[in-house]
Order: C-alpha cells, then sequence, then structure tokens
C-alpha cells in the first residue's frame, strides 16, 4: 500500500483552514468618545471573554476596530473622566442574541454632571 501523505496533509490542512475566521467573518468593534471630554482608561466588558482595553480617547474620536470573539449590542463600561470612574452595564444578557460578524461601534456619552456614562450602539458598513 502506497501511502500519500502529501494528499492526507493537503486534506488536513483544508479542513483546518476552514474553521479559521477570515476578515469578512470577525466580529469588530470599535468605540467611540462622542462628548467634549477626553475618556482614560476606556473597558469594554463582554459576558464571555477577557473586557477590551481601548486606552484614553480624545473628544470626538473613535479607537481603531477590533477583533472580538463575541460581542452584543450592549455591553459594560468604564471610563475615567475628569478624575471620576463612570460606568454602564446592562441590566443583563438573558436572551441577547451575540452580533454576526461586522463592524460595530459603541458610541460613549456623558451626563451633564460626569456621573454616568451612557453606550449607544452603531452598526457600520
Amino acid at each position: 500500500m502506497v501511502l500519500r501523505f502529501p494528499s492526507i496533509a493537503l486534506i488536513l490542512l483544508s479542513l483546518g483552514c476552514s474553521a479559521v475566521r477570515g476578515p469578512s467573518e470577525s466580529v469588530r468593534i470599535r468605540v467611540e468618545n462622542a462628548t467634549t471630554v477626553a475618556f482614560q482608561n476606556v473597558v469594554i466588558f463582554f459576558p464571555s471573554g477577557a473586557p477590551e482595553e481601548f486606552g484614553d480617547l480624545a473628544p470626538q474620536t473613535s479607537s481603531e476596530f477590533r477583533v472580538v470573539e463575541t460581542a452584543y449590542r450592549s455591553a459594560a463600561v468604564t471610563v475615567q473622566a475628569e478624575g471620576e470612574t463612570l460606568t454602564a452595564s446592562p441590566i443583563d444578557f438573558v436572551g441577547a442574541t451575540p452580533l454576526a460578524p461586522g463592524r460595530y461601534t459603541y458610541i460613549l456619552t456623558v451626563n451633564p454632571d460626569l456621573t454616568r456614562v451612557g453606550l449607544e450602539f452603531r452598526e457600520d458598513e
């Protein structure tokens, strides 16, 4: 019996590659600071996986897109603004559906007295 190793290796390689997401099949998230206040230490928390640290965001700017494993229309967030730590978190994720592959933006706002951060969601093209 002749063993054709290159053929077997090619089959195994193609099977392994089919499980890897390509760039167009990934969930990409960015964060936008829609305020006139500088944000430091912006962190987005997803129910599964490690938090995503986006660092500092100047007013009216956005971070670069990042590939994340699983994200939802809502997320928990913490930021520091003018020496205060501001947070927002959804009540729960019960019944929430993970986002399909694509590009999405979490838009951050603050209330006038800088006691709470708000999070809005946008699907990007």
